[in-house]
């Protein structure tokens, strides 16, 4: 699912196609030789390296760019909010400046950043309580760090996601 934001993309996607990056926790393992990394986490721990994976999907011809927060969620982190929040910022701020970098230096004309949003594990008994209250923080915090979009990625169920659109 996709929601877009911006008024230029959504006009942009009309006349364009529009290549996105690619899986980013796929490309991520294969540069740390860390299989089970979680490279959510790197937006804290090694910011450079998650603006240089952004830097080389532009280079390679990508005009939209996801955040670093597939899996920024409380339950597969193990985050609180605040923690969270902070996650998400600094990955909308990483791939922003990834964007501005890239026009900056005439790589491209414009790259739109999507904050990128996975399933949340619902618990055992099949409800979602609290669920769609996290999908609303995070799309939030996205929003206010001023995303051209969000990606809702990967999602079986939207059982919990429609009351967030």
């Amino acid at each position: 699912m996709f929601f877009i934001k911006r008024r230029e993309l959504r006009e942009y996607l009309q006349v364009e196609q529009l290549l996105m990056d690619g899986a980013m926790g796929t490309y991520y393992a294969s540069k740390t030789q860390e299989e089970k990394a979680l490279p959510e986490t790197a937006s804290l721990e090694n910011p450079g390296l998650i603006q240089d994976i952004h830097l080389e999907y532009i280079n390679a011809g990508a005009r939209l760019i996801r955040t670093n927060t597939f899996a920024t969620n409380t339950k597969v982190l193990g985050l609180t909010e605040v923690e969270q929040m902070d996650l998400i910022m600094k990955s909308c701020k990483i791939a922003q400046n990834a964007a501005a970098i890239s026009v900056r230096n005439g790589v491209a004309n414009e790259v739109y950043v999507a904050g990128s949003i996975g399933p949340i594990t619902v618990q055992n008994d099949g409800t979602g309580e609290g669920v769609v209250e996290e999908y609303k923080r995070i799309c939030n915090v996205m929003l206010s760090c001023g995303v051209d979009a969000i990606i809702f990625e990967t999602f079986e169920d939207l059982t919990n996601l429609l009351p967030v659109l």
